[in-house]
């Protein structure tokens, strides 16, 4: 059993949580920083979004993992970003190119706190890759950057 205190808990996006594969981290939710934390998906599941857009009604929820597992999250977010912005098609541009700024920030922050140079550089082609995409399926947005 992990220690469910607010210090052990770090936010992740739900935006960031697959359809189809789980995390292999237990997920908790909590409604307000006084309420105590609720596994809301275990590490084996699924999670599941619809269930959560219901409680997200009643209020502002929140999703947090232990902050031990960061690790398995970062590579998580890693190995299925390409499967997080194909499997939603549903999602507008914005949501897809928020998706990318969260998996930069967890990701290459902890890159460059252990000073990676080729860790940083292959991540960083990989999401510059993504962002690419996401940005060229969308002419009308692409027409409002400037051209060389």
């Amino acid at each position: 059993m992990i220690d469910t205190s607010r210090d052990s808990l770090i936010p992740i996006s739900l935006a960031t949580l697959s359809v189809d594969t789980a995390l292999g981290i237990d997920i908790y939710l909590r409604s307000s920083v006084r309420d105590r934390p609720v596994l809301f998906c275990g590490g084996d599941d699924i999670p599941d979004r619809k269930r959560f857009a219901r409680l997200c009604e009643d209020g502002d929820v929140r999703l947090f993992i232990d902050r031990n597992e960061r690790p398995k999250y970062q590579a998580y977010l890693c190995e299925n970003i390409d499967t997080l912005l194909e499997n939603e098609s549903s999602m507008s541009p914005l949501e897809q190119l928020s998706v990318l700024s969260e998996v930069m920030r967890d990701v290459l922050d902890e890159q460059f706190s252990k000073r990676d140079t080729g860790q940083i550089v292959t991540i960083s082609q990989k999401l510059g890759e993504c962002t690419s995409r996401v940005l060229s399926n969308q002419p009308p947005l692409t027409k409002q950057l400037p051209t060389p």
